[in-house]
């Protein structure tokens, strides 16, 4: 009879799972939310949350919470709302230097004056397109944003930008015009300014070398081609490695004399090693000069992002 009782039981419990299977669906069914109901409210909420994920940066988990979004077709968003979310979309991808993902974002967010997510969204699109040295891209977008008749710091930021494009075009009386024009008094990018003057002073007016002094000075003394370059330390080093060769070459030739093996194997090196320092300051300069424009680059783009987000906070 126990066994019975059991069994009874047993089967009771299984009707009942297969009962709440068959009625899952329509309870789940009746507890989803309706987007219907408010629809605007909605929306704006669902901004409000993918913007705090950016504040509190994660920013893989708010692409995916706006890539779900999109798809809704639930949710209604106006204009200016599908700007903010590509915005903060492609931001997420920029915050993860994904700059191509980002710009293909970005680009769909048309540019319109009154709303500052579409001036900052394209402000961003352009510090890319300078990093990338996409130099006609940069231009067109700087012209667009021109064309929207900007005012305030949005004004102050495109002049900058604008002398950045006249450093990459190598126009010294360009940029100094344009840069006289920015407002540093009231202007909240004092020191991003300061240290992009540095930088474009030394793109526009490098420090000039030449290659053949450089090779004739290595020729006189080895390493000295290269610390006329630039490169103290590379400089040092050839000095030590052509004396140490080059003295034990003269030591085998006062003890074993010229034709002896101990000489020839050393003057051979010391050959190698001399002539190498000499083709090796030649090149040095360009070499240098490459690293230079590199470097400042990289601080012009540093402080263009710096200046951007003072503009337009995260």
């Amino acid at each position: 009879m126990h066994f019975y009782r059991i069994a009874g039981k047993w089967a009771c419990l299984q009707v009942a799972g297969f009962l709440s299977l068959l009625l899952l669906p329509a309870v789940l069914k009746a507890q989803e939310p309706s987007f219907a109901v408010n629809t605007e409210l909605n929306a704006s909420s669902a901004i409000s949350f993918a913007q705090h994920l950016i504040t509190i940066k994660n920013y893989n988990e708010c692409a995916t919470y706006i890539d779900q979004l999109l798809m809704n077709d639930a949710m209604h968003f106006s204009s200016a709302q599908k700007d903010s979310l590509y915005f903060y979309q492609g931001f997420s991808f920029f915050r993860n230097i994904d700059m191509d993902s980002a710009l293909l974002f970005w680009q769909k967010v048309p540019l319109r004056a009154n709303e500052p997510i579409s001036i900052n969204t394209h402000f961003h699109s352009a510090a890319i397109y300078y990093k990338k040295q996409n130099w006609e891209a940069y231009h067109k977008e700087l012209l667009q944003l021109k064309a929207e008749g900007l005012q305030g710091n949005d004004l102050e930021l495109w002049k900058l930008y604008a002398a950045c494009e006249a450093v990459m075009e190598q126009n010294p009386k360009k940029f100094d015009s344009l840069f006289v024009t920015i407002n540093l008094d009231q202007f909240v990018l004092k020191q991003e300014c300061t240290d992009i003057k540095i930088a474009a002073n030394r793109l526009l007016h490098p420090k000039k070398r030449n290659g053949a002094t450089a090779a004739l000075l290595s020729t006189v003394i080895p390493g000295s081609g290269k610390l006329y370059a630039g490169y103290s330390g590379a400089a040092l080093g050839a000095f030590i490695t052509n004396a140490i060769i080059g003295g034990v070459a003269a030591e085998n030739y006062f003890k074993s004399g010229l034709k002896s093996p101990n000489f020839i194997a050393a003057a051979g090196l010391f050959a190698i090693f001399y002539s190498g320092n000499i083709i090796g300051s030649l090149y040095s300069v360009k070499n240098k000069a490459n690293e230079n424009k590199k470097y400042y680059r990289s601080i012009m783009v540093f402080n263009m992002y710096g200046a951007l987000e003072r503009v337009y906070p995260e």
